[in-house]
């Protein structure tokens, strides 16, 4: 299947759901859609802005052959390695929340989420792992690594690539979780794209971190 879109046209993507989140985020303190309101309305717009320009963008250029490639030709091993993965990343930013003084696992910092967005009720909880454990990582990684890795990769080697759409996926949520560790996961990601030369692994890895990290945050909020 052809991935020799240009990089120019993922780019563009990014920056178009960049300035919706940035508009909706201002809208939303308006509204007084602060804490964990605004904190899910980001994800959404984030995400859906992301997906949506993918897929008008692929069905647009259909006839070229134009096509993210979801499952690989071993997908029970890509799933299984991703998900392998994906529990080690996320336990060291669990770990970085359970223990008392974190020491060098304080670089995988995530304990803002949990002191400012921490969901409150049954409704939040199941909205909070809808989105962040389910609809944002398949999102983002159909998006920069089954759509922005391959274009790059086209051009330059596995290295930038893997650096340029991790660089890309880490910055919406620097600050509410380290920017390293989300840049580091989007390396894993991108060598698990590499791997399996499909979305199915690093779809399953980036799930399985979340997934760790927000039964971590209810665990520990709860005990707050």
């Amino acid at each position: 299947m052809d991935k020799n879109w240009p990089f120019r046209d993922t780019a563009l993507g990014f920056a178009l759901a960049w300035l919706v989140f940035a508009l909706g985020d201002a809208a939303g303190a308006r509204l007084g859609l602060t804490g964990p309101p605004g904190f899910y309305l980001a994800l959404l717009l984030w995400g859906t802005v992301l997906m949506v320009y993918m897929l008008l963008y692929l069905n647009q250029h259909h006839s070229l052959g134009f096509k993210v490639e979801i499952l690989g030709k071993n997908p029970g091993m890509n799933l299984l390695i991703g998900i392998l993965a994906g529990t080690i990343l996320g336990l060291l930013g669990g770990l970085n929340l359970l223990l008392p003084e974190p020491g060098l696992l304080g670089i995988f910092q995530s304990r803002y989420i949990l002191d400012h967005f921490f969901p409150q009720g049954i409704f939040q909880k199941v909205l909070f792992l809808l989105l962040f454990a389910g609809f944002l990582p398949v999102a983002e990684e159909l998006y920069f690594r089954g759509f922005v890795y391959p274009s790059l990769n086209k051009r330059a080697s596995i290295g930038l690539a893997a650096l340029v759409s991790a660089s890309l996926s880490a910055v919406m949520l620097a600050g509410t979780v380290s920017f390293f560790y989300l840049f580091l996961a989007g390396l894993a990601f991108s060598l698990l794209y590499e791997r399996g030369d499909s979305a199915e692994s690093p779809i399953a890895a980036h799930v399985s971190m979340n997934l760790v990290l927000t039964l971590i945050i209810f665990i520990k909020g709860g005990q707050q």
